[in-house]
């Protein structure tokens, strides 16, 4: 994926097709390990709320597959570009909403549910989500069996 389309996608300049088109082979597998491709950008670039409630609505609207949370997630964290300060309200919503969405195997499901939760956390700071929301909960293991 692009870091610059993405970005592009934040500010309204890209369409959510585009993203999704650019989010195609991001990500390969290879039996338990995956590999995400992210070209990164030339520019560095604050990421608000607003800009990851766009992505929610993304998703909401069937564009993006709930999945696609987890590549962004993954490009936002690991980026040295996108940046957003953890010492601001607006920072911590985005920061919890990218670890949240990138570690979804120890986190929240990803979903249509949990994302329309992201998206409420993201705009009000209110935590909606609930115990059943974590994914090992939801998939039958236990968050205390290892392996997983």
């Amino acid at each position: 994926m692009k870091e610059a389309i993405l970005k592009d996608f934040f500010l309204g300049r890209v369409s959510p097709e585009a993203l999704k088109k650019d989010l195609i082979g991001a990500v390969e597998s290879e039996g338990k390990i995956s590999r995400q491709y992210i070209e990164d950008m030339d520019s560095e670039f604050e990421v608000k709320s607003a800009h990851l409630v766009r992505v929610c609505d993304a998703v909401l609207d069937g564009i993006l597959d709930p999945m696609d949370l987890s590549t962004i997630g993954f490009c936002l964290m690991a980026s040295d570009y996108f940046e957003f300060d953890t010492d601001t309200e607006d920072g911590a919503r985005v920061a919890d909403a990218a670890i949240d969405w990138a570690d979804y195997l120890i986190n929240y499901d990803l979903n249509k549910e949990t994302t329309k939760k992201s998206k409420e956390r993201l705009i009000t700071g209110k935590n909606l989500f609930t115990e059943n929301d974590h994914y090992l909960d939801r998939h039958g293991r236990s968050k205390d069996k290892k392996g997983f």
